[in-house]
C-alpha cells in the first residue's frame, strides 16, 4: 500500500540524518534514504495539488533526492510553486517540511544571482529570520 501522509518517522529521520554524508552500503541508511524519499513524494502531491487548486496556469518544481550535492542528508524537502508558467522562476511559493519547523510555507527568493542584491536585502528583512 502506498504511503499517502506524512509521518512522525519523516520528521524523525530528517533529525537523525541531517548533515550526515549517505552510505548506501549502510542498511540502516538506505532504509531512511528510501522512507525520506516518500516524504519527498508527498510533498511534491501537495505542491501539485496547491498549485492546481490557487493556480490553474502554474507549475512546480521539486526535487526528491533526501541529499544535497555534497551527498549529506538535508534536514528539509521542499516543492516549488509558480502562479504562472512565465513566472520569474527566483520568486516561488514553497511548501516542505523541516526537521526543526515542521510543516512551512513561505514565499521563497530562490534565484542565486540576486543573492546579494537590494532585492535579497528588502526580501529578507520582511521576511525575517
Amino acid at each position: 500500500m502506498a504511503q499517502s501522509y506524512f509521518t512522525d518517522e519523516h520528521f524523525r529521520l530528517l533529525n537523525k540524518w541531517k548533515g550526515t554524508k549517505y552510505d548506501n552500503t549502510n542498511p540502516e541508511q538506505k532504509s531512511a534514504y528510501d522512507k525520506l524519499k516518500q516524504a519527498y513524494n508527498l510533498t511534491k502531491q501537495w505542491a501539485e495539488a496547491l498549485q492546481q487548486l490557487n493556480f490553474k496556469n502554474g507549475e512546480t518544481k521539486t526535487i526528491c533526492r533526501p541529499t544535497d550535492q555534497s551527498g549529506k542528508f538535508k534536514a528539509y524537502n521542499w516543492g516549488r510553486i509558480y502562479p504562472e508558467q512565465e513566472a520569474h522562476k527566483g520568486l516561488a511559493y514553497t511548501v516542505g517540511i523541516d526537521a526543526d519547523l515542521g510543516f512551512f510555507v513561505k514565499i521563497d527568493l530562490i534565484d542565486s544571482k540576486v543573492k546579494d542584491s537590494e532585492l535579497r536585502r528588502k526580501y529578507e528583512q520582511i521576511r525575517g529570520s
